[in-house]
C-alpha cells in the first residue's frame, strides 16, 4: 500500500474561489550536509501541485489524496539519476502565500523505505483556503 498524503481544503470566504495547493520536498539537516560534498543539494522541489476551481464557500470542501512516492523524496545524483536517500526529508504544503507559513511532514527513510512518518498536521490560513490536513496511512 502506498502512503497518502489527504490534503481538504475549505473555502472560508463569502465568494466562490479558486485555490493551488503546492507540495515542496527538501532534506533534513543532517542529510543536507552529509550530501553536500557529493553533489548539490537544493533548498526545496516542487513535488506536485493542484488547483482547485470554484470552491463554493464555507459549506463545501474538497479533498484530495496524493500518494507519497519514492519520486516525491528522490534527489537528483551527479551522474544524473534519481536517489532516495536514508535519513529525514520533509514534505511541505502551502498555498505559495508569503505570509503563511506552510504545513509540514517529517518523513524518515530506512534502508530506502519510509519507516516513519512524523505528524498529523492541522491548520488554518487566513484566506480563502482555511484547512489543510495531512494524514498518512502507513503500512510498513
Amino acid at each position: 500500500m502506498t502512503d497518502q498524503i489527504v490534503i481538504r481544503v475549505t473555502n472560508s470566504g463569502l465568494t466562490t474561489g479558486d485555490c493551488v495547493i503546492l507540495v515542496y520536498h527538501s532534506v533534513g539537516d543532517e542529510l543536507r550536509k552529509s550530501l553536500m560534498s557529493m553533489h548539490p543539494v537544493p533548498r526545496a522541489s516542487l513535488v506536485a501541485f493542484f488547483r482547485i476551481a470554484d470552491l463554493a464557500p464555507t459549506a463545501f470542501s474538497s479533498t484530495h489524496c496524493l500518494p507519497l512516492t519514492p519520486s516525491m523524496l528522490a534527489l537528483t545524483t551527479t551522474d544524473g539519476s534519481k536517489r532516495v536517500y536514508d535519513g529525514r526529508h520533509v514534505i511541505s504544503i502551502t498555498t505559495g502565500d508569503p505570509r503563511e507559513a506552510p504545513t509540514t511532514l517529517a518523513v524518515i527513510v530506512h534502508k530506502g523505505i519510509v519507516v516513519t512518518i512524523q505528524g498529523t498536521a492541522q491548520r488554518e490560513w487566513s484566506d480563502e483556503c482555511i484547512y489543510v490536513k495531512g494524514r498518512t496511512n502507513l503500512d510498513v
